[in-house]
C-alpha cells in the first residue's frame, strides 16, 4: 500500500506546476458498502482522451474493483481492502501511455496489473 500511495503522491506532485493543482487533482473517499472512490483528474495530461475500457471485476462481496473513465477523470471504486488496486490500477494506464510519476518501476509488483488490465481490455496489447 505505502509504495502505491508513494506513486500516486509522486505523480500529483510532478502534475504541481503552480495552476494544475488550483483547479485539478485527486480525490478519495470511503463508501459505506464499505468501500472506496477515487476520482482523478486527467486534464492537463497526456491520457485526457485516450480511450479507456471500462472495466469490472467482482471476486467477493468485499473484494471487488471497478474502473473506468468520464468527464475527464479516472474513476475508481472498490472493496475496503482494494485502495491500494485501485491505485495500481491507475498507475497501470498512466504509465502505458508515458504519463507516470518520476522514479516510477515499470515493473515489478505491477507486472500482474499490467497482465490483466491488457487482458481485460483496459490497454492495448503489448
Amino acid at each position: 500500500m505505502a509504495d502505491m500511495l508513494g506513486w500516486l503522491s509522486r505523480w500529483y506532485l510532478a502534475r504541481c506546476d503552480g495552476e494544475w493543482e488550483h483547479r485539478h487533482g485527486i480525490r478519495i473517499e470511503t463508501l459505506d458498502n464499505p468501500g472506496w472512490l477515487m476520482a482523478i483528474d486527467l486534464a492537463g495530461t497526456p491520457l485526457l482522451g485516450v480511450p479507456f475500457a471500462r472495466t469490472e471485476m467482482k471476486r467477493s462481496e468485499l473484494d471487488w474493483v471497478h474502473v473506468w473513465v468520464e468527464e475527464g477523470r479516472f474513476r475508481a471504486a472498490g472493496g475496503a481492502l482494494n485502495l491500494a488496486e485501485m491505485i495500481g490500477l491507475f498507475r497501470v494506464f498512466a504509465e502505458a501511455y508515458g504519463c507516470g510519476a518520476p522514479e516510477a518501476a515499470e515493473a515489478g509488483p505491477q507486472a500482474p496489473l499490467i497482465a490483466f488490465a491488457r487482458r481485460s481490455g483496459m490497454l492495448p496489447p503489448a
